[in-house]
């Protein structure tokens, strides 16, 4: 039989027992929840992680689109403004040519100058002078865009077709137009191929 001492002794087991259980038990469960409570501050954390992420890369992607599109941009800038010079080589050509026809029609001027040639003269001279202002402009702006070597092409080009100009006015004769316009074709070739090279356009 078990007397009352014992009875206390085992009362006291079975709380001990208990109480190491529950001990157990709650320290289980505390440290699971503090690994819930780790694993949720670390989720947020990736959370927050990522979308720091996203956004750099939303950052980025935008600096490249912006850089990719001021490259083409300019690209297309430069383009157009040396088509439009190329054009207004050809508009200074037909006037240059418009102008050799004049003095071929009418000859050397005669000693006794008529007003009738006279002012042939300066309609053919103002003419020519419409025909290569385009030019003047459009290189100008193509100068801001374009490589020295394209500009320095168009110089030498514009450079032939004022000689050539100033050359029929001096000895007032169309010939020398035939003269210089074999010289207009390799200096022409010479300012597409870097214009090609500009644009980075294969011939």
């Amino acid at each position: 039989m078990l007397i009352e001492g014992d009875l206390s002794y085992a009362g006291i087991s079975v709380v001990s027992v208990m109480s190491a259980g529950i001990g157990a038990f709650i320290g289980a469960y505390l440290k699971k929840k503090g690994e819930n409570l780790a694993t949720k501050e670390d989720f947020r954390e990736l959370k927050a992680q990522t979308a720091d992420l996203k956004q750099a890369t939303k950052e980025i992607e935008a600096k490249i689109d912006d850089q990719v599109w001021n490259k083409q941009r300019q690209w297309e800038m430069k383009r157009d403004a040396l088509f439009a010079t190329v054009q207004a080589l050809g508009v200074w050509e037909n006037a240059l040519s418009t102008f050799a026809l004049f003095y071929g029609i009418l000859g050397t001027p005669p000693d006794d100058i008529s007003p009738q040639w006279q002012d042939k003269k300066m309609e053919a001279t103002k003419a020519l002078d419409e025909g290569m202002e385009p030019f003047f402009r459009a290189r100008s702006i193509a100068s801001l865009v374009a490589a020295q070597e394209t500009i320095d092409e168009l110089n030498k080009m514009a450079k032939l077709f004022g000689d050539c100009s100033s050359q029929i006015i001096k000895d007032g004769n169309a010939k020398m137009y035939s003269d210089f316009r074999s010289r207009f074709m390799p200096s022409g070739e010479r300012v597409l191929k870097a214009i090609r090279r500009d644009l980075g356009i294969e011939k």
